[in-house]
């Protein structure tokens, strides 16, 4: 047989480990390290090293990292919406601010990322201070938790910021208190001033009444040694209640950076350790262990469940499980738009359909597969919703009536399942200018540095990738534009307190070592023919960075795969350029052969084509 040349395709499906090595599809690869199926530089389909990371602004954070979060709202002296960035961190809370400028009939946007307790501007660039004229401490904003512990517990409300703070009970009594006229004493002797009650911050639950209280939370106005002033002063005939003073859910108005106690207007605010809050239908909704919760339509501060049943928009409460079964402790809640709620548990899928309150009712889509934590799922651009299992990634249709779709059955590597919110902090993020899902999966070891995962949803391909740097890494991940002048793309805040974007040919500097393994491929017609490779001809990008290829040939497949990701000494090697190379003289005999493509510069492929002919049979 004469020489013939054959197209050694590039793996544009992606990783795959499920196959064997000679019953492989040679458009996937079992091994491929900060390769993307579209090039850096024009998004093209054709591979290539994958995006860097930018700083998005030049300000570090202080504090351990905890979450991002995107806030819209329309401004008042704007009359057009806008978002807000805001960053939340062990010590304080952060918000972006964008001054619009018009420069020759161009509108721009310049960011910048400010402490909210600093003097901080908005996006006309004006001075913004609080209603006193002073700047807002965030001392009762300082978050607790490891990684992003905290980002379940923020939302977005009627255009502010609620916290759904951690579980603190500061004071408690079973029985020797009284209340009359909104003042609460206590013939235990409790001096209040001793114990860090703070009005800003706490709130009373009188949990048992007597004649003119009722159950429910109420603000504190003022304290004394021995009695709580509540703003209410109507509250109590002077009757026996118990009670206990607890931490508060706070409400933050970003643009003009007031922040305050939820008002109470009912009942008594849901709190735990690990609550997770959403919005859905005009309700704040909470997720405290195996129960939800939601507010009055309209008003965050109502819970009172024992309402008028006819009341379409009274509080209500349920758990994620079949009538009379207990629930498992939910994980995530997703709002998919104004008809559906999702409340996810670990092993289980659940969808509220409608308002329950109004003939709305909840059913199962699986109870098998759950999510993981409260951000690992991400919005589609189509309604549906991506979310990260023990299993591997799935997807739930618009429509939220069929199972969740395992994505990466067959093909998702080990790497991606087993994955739990103790060890690692997971966040998922859409990337609307790659149309691809992004997963970060960060070890909380603080040495490990962590596979990260980019499925292209283009091509159905997964992609592994991986920053050198340690504290590069992110907390927290979210689709974000930021003015309307730019385009969505995919923000991260890395365990060093940067928030950065995926942009650029380096990791902030960091240079980028890629690698991928093409094959093997079968060189004749049969397994007792070796073959010689006497020429490999190459095309790089007009754009391309170097690229050094190499070249294991030999009579054991899987021997040469493992040799070629261990990177052990090649059988050829070769450093091309951009463009179309000469002609490559190999001059190799075997009957497998397996490529590598490997480089710390930013490239993209073309082209990939062997010349081979028979020699003989094998030795």
């Amino acid at each position: 047989m004469p020489k013939q040349d054959v197209t050694l395709p590039f793996p544009l499906r992606g990783v795959n480990k499920s196959l064997s090595h000679l019953a492989g599809d040679p458009d996937t690869t079992v091994y491929a390290s900060n390769v993307f199926p579209k090039d850096v530089t024009e998004s093209r389909i054709r591979g290539g090293s994958r995006k860097g990371l930018v700083k998005r602004f030049p300000t570090q954070v202080d504090g351990d990292p905890q979450y991002l979060l995107e806030v819209s709202k329309v401004t008042a002296d704007f009359n057009e919406p806008y978002q807000y960035l805001m960053v939340g961190t062990s010590a304080g809370i952060y918000v972006s601010s964008a001054t619009r400028s018009i420069v020759n009939g161009v509108v721009t946007y310049t960011e910048t990322l400010n402490e909210i307790n600093a003097n901080i501007t908005d996006h006309l660039g004006a001075d913004i201070t609080d209603h006193l004229s002073d700047p807002i401490s965030t001392a009762s904003f300082v978050l607790t938790g490891t990684g992003n512990a905290y980002s379940g517990n923020v939302a977005v409300y009627q255009g502010s910021v609620i916290f759904a703070q951690p579980r603190e009970v500061i004071q408690a009594t079973t029985a020797g208190a009284t209340v009359s006229s909104g003042i609460l004493q206590d013939t235990a002797g409790t001096n209040f001033q001793q114990i860090g009650i703070d009005p800003t911050t706490h709130v009373v639950n009188i949990l048992t009444t007597a004649a003119g209280a009722s159950v429910g939370s109420y603000k504190i106005s003022s304290i004394t040694s021995g009695s709580i002033v509540l703003v209410d002063t109507t509250v109590g005939t002077g009757g026996a209640i118990t009670y206990e003073v607890v931490t508060a859910p706070k409400i933050l108005d970003v643009e003009n950076r007031t922040s305050e106690i939820i008002n109470p207007t009912g009942g008594t605010f849901p709190s735990g350790d690990n609550a997770i809050i959403a919005t859905y239908r005009d309700r704040l909704v909470w997720a405290v262990g195996t129960v939800w919760y939601m507010s009055r339509v309209g008003d965050s501060g109502d819970y009172n469940f024992s309402a008028d049943l006819e009341d379409a928009g009274r509080p209500v409460a349920g758990t994620a499980s079949d009538a009379g079964l207990p629930g498992d402790p939910i994980t995530a809640m997703v709002a998919v738009g104004y008809d559906f709620l999702l409340m996810f548990a670990e092993q289980s899928t659940w969808v509220l359909r409608g308002d329950p309150a109004f003939g709305g009712q909840l059913f199962n889509l699986s109870r098998t597969v759950g999510c993981v934590s409260p951000e690992s799922w991400c919005y589609g651009p189509n309604g549906e919703v991506y979310f990260l299992s023990k299993d591997g990634l799935y997807i739930i249709a618009p429509n939220m009536s069929q199972p969740p779709v395992p994505v990466s059955d067959g093909k998702m590597p080990t790497e991606l399942k087993e994955r739990d919110n103790e060890n690692f902090d997971t966040a998922i993020a859409y990337d609307m200018k790659d149309n691809a899902v992004i997963i970060f999966v960060t070890p909380r070891d603080g040495l490990t540095v962590g596979s990260h995962w980019w499925y292209d949803t283009t091509t159905d391909s997964f992609w592994e990738f991986s920053f050198s740097d340690y504290n590069k890494q992110p907390v927290a991940a979210l689709s974000y534009a930021g003015a309307p002048t730019r385009q969505r793309g995919t923000l991260t805040l890395g365990l060093d307190g940067y928030i950065r974007e995926l942009s650029g040919t380096t990791d902030d500097g960091d240079v980028i070592s890629s690698k991928i393994v093409i094959g093997p491929f079968v060189m004749s017609q049969s397994l007792n023919v070796s073959s010689m490779l006497s020429e490999l001809h190459t095309e790089l990008g007009t754009g391309s960075g170097s690229v050094t290829v190499d070249v294991y040939v030999g009579d054991n497949a899987e021997q040469l795969l493992q040799s070629a990701v261990d990177g052990d000494t090649p059988d050829f090697t070769r450093n091309i350029g951009a463009g179309r190379s000469k002609t490559i003289r190999t001059r190799l005999r075997g009957p497998y052969s397996v490529f590598v493509l490997h480089s710390n510069e930013a490239w993209s492929a073309e082209a990939l084509v062997a010349t081979v002919s028979p020699v003989g049979r094998v030795r």
